[in-house]
């Protein structure tokens, strides 16, 4: 090592000269700033990256998050996150639980909601759009994309707060859409049945991934 080296090369009777003993608290303070550098950089770039491809979007799991976990285990499947604590009644479920949303950068990744009055995982919110379904879809997919995979689907009016969804009614993915009233992807009768998709270029806000409804 460098100390067992530096070491062989000084007379420690030579450390009685003052010169000397500078020179070697200048070098080993040179070598364990450069090991903290290191180990900084190492940290830093462990926060900074994110392996989105680990984390496919399937049947009631988000790569190895699941439902029916405890929040805190769903939370050692990923590091480095931020959180932060919402209402899920945005998201569509009444009852004013609430809602985890992870960050990354600054950016929100995705959203776990327990049951309420529970610390079991309900429903995952997947808010980035490099998270993925197997076949491709995401965040930001829009009705016409959803529709080549789903060619039969139909649109659903969320009561409560106004959203959209298309429903994968196999995995139980529910492709939200913000939309207002007059800019709607479907048209609805008074009791609200499902609708033929009408306006194709809207693209999904979220997919929630949840247990069967």
């Amino acid at each position: 090592s460098f100390f067992v080296v530096f070491l062989r090369f000084i007379n420690f009777e030579k450390l009685k000269s003052m010169k000397t003993l500078y020179l070697f608290i200048f070098f080993s303070s040179l070598l364990l700033w450069n090991c903290e550098s290191k180990v900084s950089q190492t940290s830093q770039t462990q926060k900074e990256d994110f392996d989105f491809s680990q984390f496919i979007i399937q049947k009631e799991q988000l790569g190895s998050i699941k439902i029916g976990m405890t929040i805190q285990e769903a939370e050692k499947q990923f590091l480095h996150l931020d959180k932060k604590t919402s209402s899920s009644e945005y998201f569509g479920l009444d009852g004013g639980g609430p809602i985890y949303v992870y960050y990354h950068k600054k950016e929100a990744l995705f959203g776990l909601i327990p049951k309420l009055l529970t610390d079991t995982l309900y429903s995952i919110v997947v808010l980035h759009p490099k998270f993925k379904t197997v076949d491709g879809l995401h965040k930001g997919s829009s009705v016409r994309d959803i529709l080549k995979v789903y060619p039969h689907s139909k649109v659903q009016l969320n009561w409560l707060n106004g959203n959209e969804n298309i429903v994968d009614t196999i995995n139980h993915f529910y492709f939200a859409f913000q939309t207002q009233t007059g800019k709607q992807i479907g048209n609805y009768s008074q009791n609200l049945q499902p609708s033929e998709p009408k306006n194709l270029s809207l693209q999904t806000d979220w997919i929630e991934i949840a247990p069967k409804r």
